[in-house]
């Protein structure tokens, strides 16, 4: 069944186009990328405009957030600083490599592992 004036393109014909479409795409990105950074200008300018003329800190401006961007700890709306809470440390292991810290509800290979005939000593972590 040949079908009657449709053309399927030639190799050549499809590289052509794939460079043209190509060539769009390029296009349209260097153009997204100038329009954004005149938005990015303008929204400075706006921006460093108010703080001036309220006389903003750097505090007040960026609060929490300059904290959280350079990693340091968040503080709250009295001045102390929140204290972050870092994982507890596995204190328990078994064969095949699940942990751990021996707070809260025992997992079940810890359960399993038990009701198998091994002790809590044997799947203790030694340092």
């Amino acid at each position: 069944m040949k079908s009657e004036g449709i053309q399927t393109p030639t190799l050549d014909e499809v590289e052509a186009e794939l460079a043209r479409q190509q060539a769009l795409t390029d296009e349209l990105r260097r153009k997204a990328v100038e329009v954004r950074s005149r938005e990015v200008q303008t929204a400075l300018s706006e921006i460093q405009a108010k703080v001036l003329r309220y006389g903003l800190s750097v505090k007040q401006v960026f609060g929490p957030i300059k904290a959280q961007l350079q990693g340091e700890p968040a503080e709250r709306k009295d001045g102390r600083q929140v204290r972050r809470r870092t994982a507890p440390l596995p204190k328990y292991q078994d064969v095949i490599g699940n942990t751990w810290s021996g707070r809260g509800k025992q997992p079940r290979w810890f359960s399993d592992a038990l009701a198998g005939g091994k002790s809590a000593e044997d799947l203790l972590i030694r340092r």
